[in-house]
């Protein structure tokens, strides 16, 4: 079972190369959604975080989350690329470190380009990250027709 579960998962290899090898992801069926086990290690401690982000393309929604912490994105149709951090609330206060969830999303004539990563960053600088984890980057999301 550990064999399969960190055995890498091909169906989109567009986002299969963005992922770090000790990220541990599976992908939806129409390669619009990644979900991951990251194991952080911050200083002396080891945290197992669960992360996804899903591309929803018939509301033009991202939808990411980290733990339980749920967030949607909405974009104009109109947009051509949109940047953010959301701080998620999964804090280690003893080492005064706040937990954000970067996001980057650009639209091409192709599809969408988007980056996603995990940072834990100090409170007081959210630039400076101590860990920062990327789920995606710059990978390529095609643009589907939506079903309804």
């Amino acid at each position: 079972m550990i064999t399969r579960l960190t055995k890498p998962d091909n169906r989109c290899p567009w986002m299969a190369i963005t992922t770090p090898d000790n990220v541990y992801c599976t992908y939806d069926s129409m390669c619009l959604g990644v979900e991951c086990c990251l194991n952080v290690k911050l200083f002396m401690f080891l945290y197992t975080v669960k992360a996804y982000a899903r591309y929803d393309p018939c509301d033009y929604t991202l939808n990411v989350g980290l733990q339980d912490y749920n967030y949607s994105i909405k974009f104009d149709m109109g947009y051509d690329g949109v940047s953010d951090e959301i701080p998620t609330g999964f804090d280690v206060e003893l080492l005064d470190l706040v937990c954000l969830i970067k996001y980057d999303i650009q639209k091409t004539d192709i599809g969408l380009i988007a980056s996603v990563g995990v940072g834990f960053c100090d409170s007081s600088d959210t630039s400076n990250c101590v860990a920062f984890i990327s789920l995606l980057a710059n990978a390529v999301l095609p643009l589907p027709i939506c079903k309804n």
